[in-house]
C-alpha cells in the first residue's frame, strides 16, 4: 500500500475554498488539511466572507477507519454555509453519504460526480436568506 500522501487546501477565485484529497487517506493526513482548512475559514469570517466548500475526491485513491473519523471531525468542527463533494467513486461517494447523513448536514451538504455540476450548486445564492 502507497503511504499517505494528503492533499491541499485552496480559495478559489469564485468564491469558494477547495479541498483536494490526493492519494490514500489517513487521520493524520485529513486532520492536517482540517487545521488548514479552519485557518482559512478563520480568515474568512473576519472578512464576512461566504463559507462555501468543495471537497474533491477525484484524486483520493483510498482511505481507513482513521481517515473516515477524521472527516467527520472535520465537517462536525468547521462552519460552512454549504458544502459540496465531488467525486465518481460510488465507494467514496457513499460513504461520503453517509458521513453527511449522521451529520445531519443533509440541506446544505451534497454530492456530485463533477466540478462541473458542483460549483453552480454551491455558487448559487439561497433567496430565502438574501
Amino acid at each position: 500500500m502507497k503511504p499517505p500522501t494528503g492533499g491541499t487546501v485552496t480559495y478559489e477565485p469564485e468564491g469558494y475554498v477547495c479541498v483536494s484529497l490526493v492519494g490514500d487517506q489517513s487521520y493524520q493526513t485529513i486532520d492536517a488539511l482540517r487545521i488548514e482548512t479552519e485557518h482559512l475559514v478563520n480568515r474568512l469570517k473576519a472578512g464576512n466572507k461566504r463559507l462555501l466548500g468543495l471537497v474533491d475526491l477525484t484524486k483520493q485513491t483510498g482511505f481507513n477507519t482513521g481517515s473516515n473519523k477524521a472527516a467527520l471531525e472535520a465537517l462536525s468542527k468547521i462552519e460552512y454555509e454549504k458544502a459540496a463533494l465531488v467525486s465518481d467513486n460510488k465507494l467514496f461517494a457513499e460513504l461520503a453519504k453517509i458521513i453527511i447523513s449522521a451529520l445531519g448536514k443533509n440541506d446544505r451538504t451534497k454530492f456530485f460526480a463533477t466540478r462541473e455540476e458542483a460549483v453552480p450548486w454551491l455558487l448559487m445564492q439561497d433567496p430565502l436568506q438574501h
